[in-house]
């Protein structure tokens, strides 16, 4: 194995085995060999099938594991009719055998050693199909075991998942506070639907769009960060509630602007005006 094999994505995706979760009718219109390595037939399943029923009960808990300290983990039933059966779900896992006994307690998930335990996973539904899908949930254990070295493992799981769905647009929500807008900027700039969204239970919460193509989710997958897109940002702090209000007045009054980089060390977003006319 090459140094770059030991490291980063590469050796992710030599250590752990990509998943696919949806109903049946979902399989012949996805991509099961994303980034050249293959969803192999036990690794898929069919969300109406008795088959899948171990391997959802994981991903229940990785979801839990995931969302619960923060307030935000999905009911079961919310998991299958808002999620598994509606929309796709993709990830990676690595067999039960193969992880360190202590870690694999700590999980508490059922599985015996030759069973898949999912260690992240990205959910995501039609929202105008074909290609246009809404990011619904990105859950990763990276934190949670910090002895398998799991670094980059939500970034490569989203990429991973998009490939699969074969998107061109995702839509997505996340709170201006979230470490997961690390992840969702290595895409690229993330122009923002609302900046403030009182619907959701959280109302500092933003909406994005997020423009893909294959070579773009290719290095995203082989670990090439983008520069920051735009130079003279300015930025938003999370907390500041007037702000993003008022940068919320200003989408609505028909401006565009997008999230061009990751949150600086003290959290503060950079957030750019987009000059360019939107596509048709």
């Amino acid at each position: 194995m090459s140094p770059h094999e030991r490291t980063g994505p590469a050796r992710l995706l030599n250590l752990l085995e990509p998943f696919v979760v949806a109903p049946w009718w979902r399989f012949g219109s996805l991509n099961l060999r994303p980034f050249g390595v293959g969803v192999q037939p036990d690794s898929c399943f069919d969300v109406l099938s008795s088959r899948a029923e171990r391997f959802l009960h994981r991903l229940v808990r990785l979801d839990r594991l995931t969302f619960g300290p923060e307030g935000m983990p999905m009911p079961s039933w919310l998991f299958v009719d808002g999620s598994a059966l509606p929309g796709v779900i993709s990830g990676l896992g690595i067999r039960a055998g193969a992880i360190p006994l202590r870690a694999f307690q700590q999980l508490g998930m059922a599985a015996g050693p030759s069973e898949l335990v999912p260690l992240a996973m990205y959910i995501a539904v039609p929202a105008r199909p074909p290609h246009v899908w809404y990011g619904h949930n990105l859950a990763s254990l990276n934190r949670q075991l910090p002895e398998m070295e799991l670094g980059g493992l939500a970034t490569l799981t989203k990429a991973l998942g998009l490939t699969v769905m074969r998107c061109t647009t995702q839509i997505g929500a996340t709170q201006w506070t979230s470490p997961a807008i690390h992840v969702h900027t290595r895409f690229g700039p993330l122009e923002l639907l609302t900046a403030w969204t009182p619907a959701h239970a959280n109302p500092a919460t933003l909406t994005y769009k997020l423009e893909l193509d294959e070579e773009q989710l290719s290095r995203v997958a082989r670990g090439i960060r983008p520069g920051l897109v735009e130079q003279n940002p300015f930025w938003i702090e999370p907390g500041d509630h007037d702000g993003i209000r008022a940068l919320e007045r200003r989408i609505e009054q028909g401006k565009r602007f997008a999230v061009v980089g990751p949150p600086d060390r003290n959290g503060r977003v950079p957030v750019a005006a987009i000059s360019r006319p939107e596509a048709a």
